[in-house]
């Protein structure tokens, strides 16, 4: 396979090669690959546990959000997993 990249790609790829932290430019195309693959499984997925809220949504049978309680429910699962890390 052959590809033509952009100048601004090119020197991404050559600094990432460059750092140290690839053998080859082959190696961070494959790497930059894999994460892609990563990202849109993760985005298939997350868009397949929505699904049936939005028909529910679309059927009329949404709710409307309360902001306030969604934002003390927050706040208050923060404080949680603050206490549990030695408030770090």
């Amino acid at each position: 396979m052959s590809l033509t990249i952009s100048p601004e790609l090119e020197s991404l790829i050559q600094r990432e090669f460059a750092c140290g932290n690839y053998d080859s430019a082959a190696d961070v195309l494959l790497d930059a690959m894999l994460l892609l693959r990563d990202r849109n499984e993760r985005l298939h997925g997350l868009r397949q546990a929505i699904l049936p809220a939005l028909e529910r949504f679309d059927r009329g049978a949404g709710r409307p959000l309360d902001m306030q309680r969604i934002k003390a429910e927050g706040l208050r699962r923060l404080d949680e997993e603050r206490a549990a890390s030695g408030g770090r």
